[in-house]
């Protein structure tokens, strides 16, 4: 007997950060561990967080950041143990 485990990962992926004060990028899943990172259009770091309740508001130390297009990476490990690694971009309206 074997048993398969199903991994979904849910993105929010669209921000309106001044329309409601708590929109986060955020991941829901049942990851063991993960680590997700968020990009600008130039490929610096903006947003980093092993704890994915956290998620990303839009801002980089506190400061907003411009509208625009951004890039997130997800590596994981799921609950059997698998390596998950996925991206999209992220679309932040103003």
């Amino acid at each position: 007997m074997s048993v398969q485990f199903r991994q979904v990962i849910i993105c929010l992926f669209l921000l309106f950060p001044h329309l409601v004060k708590a929109d986060t990028f955020v991941v829901t899943s049942s990851l063991k561990a993960a680590v997700l990172k968020v990009y600008s259009r130039w490929g610096q770091v903006v947003f980093t967080t092993q704890d994915l309740q956290r998620g990303w508001d839009g801002t980089r130390q506190n400061v907003p950041l411009p509208a625009g297009d951004y890039v997130w990476m997800l590596k994981a490990v799921d609950i059997a143990g698998q390596e998950v690694q996925k991206s999209g971009s992220i679309l932040l309206i103003r």
